[in-house]
């Protein structure tokens, strides 16, 4: 089987099938195009017949520019004026198959605060910063990913979160947003202000275990002791502040509301920790 290259106009689907390809089946209507056509030539009265075979010259009604084109030089159609799409079968020599490969030409924006990588083929091709963009040419055959980066600890030493290398499709044109709802569930990252003189630690609970993901440090000479986690899946999520660096203990956890309050596209929420767990 292979798709057959359609055109639609104000007369409804026209499509061209290569040599004989036998019956489509039931449309409600037939509509002609000769074996080499060009469409701007296409006039806006044709009938067919309804019958599914090649056609003699008494069966064809031409009312264009074709008037003198052989009806052993048409081949029968059966689409119905709603159809923009058939399928038949056909040889591979068919020359009318969409291309297999293409250039796309498209923007990539990432909306997240987190800094994005994009990898081309696993090699980085760009680096995007929050709110920023970059033309991207490509082929259609490319294999696209993107990575967030990741935050550090106190060593330097960077912190996993939930987002891996994700995979995106090639768009023909347009915009590639890099976004925090990612193969539809939605991440969120959290800039945390210490109002309290005791430095805690962030873990994040997911429902079976808790990922430690942060330092909080305390305030200190009224300046906030300030963290920014990584991103993590909102779905099931409790944030908590832990008395232990190590994320064990007494903790406090900021409620699902706050949580919810997150920025679209960026997924960044605002938490503050007003007493100490």
């Amino acid at each position: 089987m292979c798709a057959v290259a359609c055109l639609t106009t104000q007369l409804g689907a026209l499509c061209r099938i290569p040599g004989e390809s036998g019956t489509l089946g039931a449309a409600g209507e037939y509509i002609c195009a000769p074996v080499s056509w060009r469409p701007e030539q296409f006039g806006r009265n044709i009938a067919c017949r309804r019958q599914p075979q090649l056609l003699d010259e008494d069966r064809v009604t031409h009312r264009n520019a074709w008037r003198g084109v052989p009806a052993s030089r048409w081949r029968v159609l059966a689409v119905s004026v709603s159809v923009v799409a058939l399928a038949a079968d056909c040889d591979s020599q068919s020359r009318f198959l969409p291309p297999t490969e293409f250039t796309a030409q498209f923007i990539a924006t990432n909306r997240l605060i987190a800094p994005v990588t994009i990898l081309v083929d696993g090699s980085p091709y760009a680096i995007l910063s929050r709110g920023t963009s970059t033309p991207l040419t490509l082929s259609s055959r490319a294999r696209v990913t993107w990575t967030s980066a990741k935050p550090a600890d106190a060593h330097g030493h960077m912190i996993p979160d939930q987002i891996g290398e994700i995979r995106v499709s090639v768009p023909f044109s347009g915009e590639l947003e890099i976004t925090n709802l990612i193969n539809d569930e939605t991440y969120i990252t959290a800039s945390i202000f210490n109002h309290t003189s005791t430095p805690v630690s962030i873990g994040i609970y997911d429902g079976t275990s808790v990922a430690c993901a942060s330092q909080l440090p305390a305030e200190a000479q009224d300046v906030y002791g300030f963290t920014q986690t990584g991103y993590y899946r909102l779905s099931g999520a409790q944030f908590r502040a832990y008395s232990a660096p190590d994320c064990t203990g007494t903790y406090i956890a900021w409620p699902a509301s706050s949580l919810a309050a997150y920025e679209p596209k960026s997924g960044r929420v605002v938490l503050t920790l007003d007493s100490a767990p």
